[in-house]
This record gives C-alpha cells, sequence and structure tokens, in this order.
C-alpha cells in the first residue's frame, strides 16, 4: 500500500514539478532573447561606426587625390580621378 500511496503523491506533485521547470526554461529563454538583442544592437552600432569611417576615409583620399585647382585638368586627368 506505501506503494501506492508515493506512487500517488508522485502523480499529484508531477504537474507543481512541470511548472516550475518550465518557469525555470521560460527565464533562462527570455534571458537568451534579451542578450541575442543586445549583441545585435552592438552590431548594428559597429556596422554603422565603420561605415562613418569608410566614408571619411574615402572622402579625405579624394580630396587629397584632387588637385587645388581642378580647372587645369586635362581630359585624361580628369578621367583618372573621377574613376578612383
Amino acid at each position: 500500500m506505501a506503494g501506492a500511496a508515493s506512487n500517488a503523491f508522485g502523480l499529484i506533485m508531477r504537474p507543481n514539478n512541470v511548472k516550475a521547470r518550465t518557469g525555470a526554461a521560460n527565464k533562462v529563454a527570455l534571458e537568451a532573447e534579451r542578450a541575442k538583442d543586445t549583441f545585435e544592437r552592438e552590431v548594428q552600432d559597429l556596422e554603422r561606426k565603420m561605415k562613418r569611417q569608410r566614408t571619411d576615409v574615402s572622402t579625405t583620399e579624394a580630396n587629397e587625390e584632387m588637385p587645388a585647382d581642378v580647372g587645369d585638368l586635362d581630359l585624361a586627368d580628369h578621367c583618372r580621378h573621377a574613376t578612383r
């Protein structure tokens, strides 16, 4: 009879154990989702910074390579600078 009583108690307690494990799993999943969102924001910020730096560098390079007085360029010089 003691075996039947412990089995009955186990069956009664099983839903409580499942609820507790489900709650713990949901908490871990929520923390993982938040960490993923934070990581994605950091990646987007870095991509924006890299894009801005590339734009700044290419603008600086273009300004350094073009002669101060572009009116003195002949067609060959103008084409060479335009394709850079």
